[in-house]
């Protein structure tokens, strides 16, 4: 398998338009202010299930009704013929629709198997009960019932299901178990998405949205009790605040904005060469336009091609909200900044550098440390995140960042220095 050429990536055309972007998710992975008045849960259950999953259906169910007070229905599928379960999931979904209006929520929850243990990933998902062989639908019919709704759609799925099935229809959202190959550890109820679900929602107080939810459940796959090999799948609606899942008919309160749980390493193309005095400014930006208590988002290293690849460290649930970006890329999950710049090296003899602000503090994922930047001899650029974390002491964002360069160097990008950002709002949305 050949490796794609880095102009036919995509890319942002400046730092800026990636900030912009950036900024965006972060409003978007945060509560929304627009919030549901009304909300119809329906669950989907194969009537020949052998996953044992008929107890934690009706507890999910439970929950949903007690504590946040949706309106909830269930529809276990007949399995006889695939003529006989479209007909009874058409039938479900029409008396769902019945609740539609723009301040209506619908959340469908499927409870099963599914086709992606068997074939390689595809645009599409069959749904089916207890083998392979067994009557089966695609889930592009459910989608399909949904595709005119005027509220909110989320679905829910405990089945394996890859995020390419979730492109052709751009205005759900989706939370799905993996998006491995083959079974996840959904035979065993302990470790299974709903069983996760109701476990965080019911410990939940004010609202939480579903991007949030994602950035817990992908921490938690992640640590090495979770008996889990691969995180849930989230796939956001283009353009759409993530849904908010709060109690209905209850008094206003500020919703939580925290985007805390979880950090990931990504990397953003920019077009154009960048020089580190362009890095300087970036870093200002970043940290004047989204404030560490908003979201902890690090510039970590930058390298040079005929474009620019940026390294950064942002929350899990601000990247699940970028997807749809094709100038990000997801690295890895971490749990740490960059450890390599925050470590005392040696100075080349002929170094300009002047004496860079001492590192005072630095822990796993809100550090303090070098600002200094060195240019490599492979035009390779690795930034620190000094004086940018907002903790007892104020930040710094005007530190100087120096470097040897050559008399070739391209002067930085003056297009961008007219760009303003605007701080995301984490308070009630």
């Amino acid at each position: 398998m050949s490796d794609r050429a880095v102009h036919s990536l995509g890319h942002a055309k400046t730092f800026g338009e990636a900030l912009a972007a950036i900024n965006k998710g972060v409003s978007r992975a945060l509560p929304s202010k627009d919030l549901y008045n009304k909300v119809v849960v329906l669950s989907l259950r194969w009537k020949n299930d052998d996953l044992g999953r008929k107890d934690i259906e009706t507890e999910l169910l439970q929950l949903f009704e007690r504590k946040y007070l949706f309106k909830t229905d269930s529809l276990l599928i007949p399995c006889a013929t695939k003529r006989e379960a479209m007909s009874a999931i058409h039938m479900k979904l029409r008396t769902m629709r019945s609740f539609d209006s723009s301040d209506t929520l619908f959340i469908v929850v499927y409870e099963g198997r599914s086709d992606a243990y068997y074939r390689l990933p595809s645009a599409s998902l069959g749904v089916m009960g207890s083998v392979k062989t067994a009557v089966s639908v695609p889930w592009s019919f459910v989608e399909s019932q949904l595709a005119t709704a005027n509220g909110g759609v989320l679905f829910i799925l405990d089945t394996g299901f890859p995020p390419e099935a979730a492109w052709g229809y751009e205005n759900f959202e989706y939370l799905a178990a993996a998006s491995a190959l083959k079974p996840p550890a959904a035979a065993n109820i302990d470790v299974s998405l709903t069983r996760q679900l109701i476990n965080l929602l019911s410990q939940e107080e004010t609202g939480i949205t579903i991007a949030q939810l994602y950035a817990k459940l992908v921490v938690h796959a992640n640590r090495p009790g979770s008996q889990l090999d691969h995180t849930p799948v989230h796939v956001a609606a283009r353009d759409r605040p993530s849904i908010t899942l709060r109690r209905l008919e209850a008094l206003p309160r500020k919703l939580r904005g925290d985007l805390s749980d979880g950090k990931v390493l990504v990397t953003v193309w920019i077009s154009g060469r960048s020089s580190v005095p362009d890095v300087g400014q970036w870093i200002q930006w970043l940290s004047t336009s989204i404030p560490e208590e908003v979201a902890d988002i690090k510039i970590e290293g930058l390298f040079k091609s005929d474009s620019s690849l940026l390294l950064l460290i942002m929350p899990v649930a601000v990247w699940s909200m970028l997807r749809h970006n094709d100038s990000f890329d997801f690295v890895s999950v971490v749990q740490s900044h960059n450890l390599l710049c925050h470590q005392s090296r040696p100075r080349p003899n002929n170094s300009s550098t002047i004496n860079p602000a001492e590192t005072s503090h630095h822990n796993d994922t809100n550090s303090t440390s070098d600002a200094g930047t060195e240019e490599t001899e492979d035009d390779n650029v690795n930034t620190g995140d000094e004086n940018l974390n907002t903790g007892d002491e104020e930040a710094n964002t005007n530190q100087d960042l120096h470097t040897d360069r050559d008399s070739d160097d391209e002067e930085p990008n003056t297009d961008e220095n007219n760009v303003t950002m605007t701080t995301p709002q984490a308070t009630t949305r």
